[in-house]
């Protein structure tokens, strides 16, 4: 089919076209929002140099591209340039393993699954990033260092189901403009050593300079044990407790504490947190009482869900604990905790200032 029948098209999917070596006609596509390439052998979205074309801006409305299952792709241009690609604004990427990313201003949002450590590597040519997820990798142990070098306008963060991901890149602190960090299901994850200090094992302190962090999801972790150097009453060193390193998040507005078999207690430092409005407590079977700072705390919001044994101990008028939680407006206590799972689940970041651990 001619280029020139397709000049009015918007949309495109192409799905395992196995002979399909060549996409450069869709190049010049004026009107072309939205391409889909799943299966294939492809090496370059655009490949072509001729003369003359290669002049041309190449993709000139695309918004949106989908890749998948592309073995063989290596980028999405053969050629650099400021001027290809000027729409392009989001971009989902699945299993394609040798893909790297050249310099794309106008990317806001990459989702990306499956990936390499030369993939997560050229991320940081993306320096117009203010939404990344990857997702999906059962190897990795580290990300790359420069993965989120150059990203100063990240403001959504979410990594989700890396089995053996063990620590976080220092580069994290570099995320000066990151309003919501979202951790899932990355069931080895450990620490973030700072210099110094091999054998600390807890949250990463780097998040102390994240000022403008509003929302943290760490969903199915485990708990991270005290650092032995801090200041704390030695008969609490034998239990699991929430970083420390979060104390310093000064502005957090709601905190969610989520799915902590191991976690006996809160910390004492919870009452630090001058900007938090909300606390969500969910599921957190062994969790015995609330700290004395909750009497303290100028929270709008309290929702104690799936907790047995705190739920006896906060009962309404009766409960040993009802006394720190009275003042506050709105608390719930209950067993049920879909309402809060449906709210958490939600792919809308923007604009949230919630902190969810």
């Amino acid at each position: 089919m001619r280029a020139s029948v397709l000049r009015t098209i918007i949309t495109i999917h192409l799905h395992d076209c196995k002979y399909c070596s060549h996409l450069s006609q869709l190049a010049q596509l004026p009107c072309l929002k939205f391409l889909s390439l799943r299966g294939g052998h492809v090496e370059y979205i655009d490949s072509d140099l001729e003369s003359g074309i290669s002049q041309l801006r190449k993709f000139p409305s695309l918004e949106l591209l989908e890749m998948c299952k592309l073995p063989n792709l290596k980028g999405v241009s053969i050629e650099e340039g400021e001027e290809h690609f000027p729409c392009l604004h989001e971009m989902w990427i699945e299993d394609c393993p040798l893909l790297t990313f050249p310099r794309l201003l106008s990317l806001r949002k990459l989702r990306i699954m499956k990936c390499s450590n030369m993939t997560l590597a050229s991320i940081s040519n993306l320096c117009g990033l203010t939404c990344l997820e990857i997702a999906n990798n059962k190897e990795l142990t580290s990300f790359p260092e420069e993965v989120l070098t150059n990203l100063t306008d990240l403001e959504i963060l979410k990594i989700v189901d890396f089995s053996k991901l063990e620590v976080l890149p220092n580069s994290l602190a570099s995320l000066t403009a990151l309003k919501s960090l979202s951790i899932g299901y990355c069931h080895q994850l450990e620490s973030l050593p700072e210099q110094g200090m091999q054998e600390l094992v807890s949250f990463p302190h780097e998040i102390k300079h994240l000022n403008s962090l509003r929302r943290l999801h760490l969903d199915g972790l485990p708990m991270f044990h005290s650092r032995e150097n801090t200041v704390i009453h030695p008969e609490k060193l034998v239990f699991w407790q929430l970083p420390e390193a979060l104390r310093h998040v000064y502005n957090l507005q709601s905190l969610s504490v989520c799915r902590f078999p191991s976690l006996t207690l809160l910390p004492e430092w919870l009452g630090e947190l001058t900007s938090l409005k909300e606390l969500n407590i969910v599921q957190c079977d062994n969790l015995a009482s609330l700290p004395e700072c909750m009497e303290r705390m100028n929270l709008q919001s309290l929702n104690i869900l799936g907790c047995a044994i705190l739920e006896k101990c906060c009962n309404p008028g009766q409960g040993e604990d009802w006394y720190k939680i009275a003042h506050i407006p709105k608390v719930k206590i209950s067993q049920n905790c879909d309402f809060l799972g449906v709210n958490l689940s939600s792919e809308n970041f923007i604009g949230l200032r919630r902190f969810h651990l």
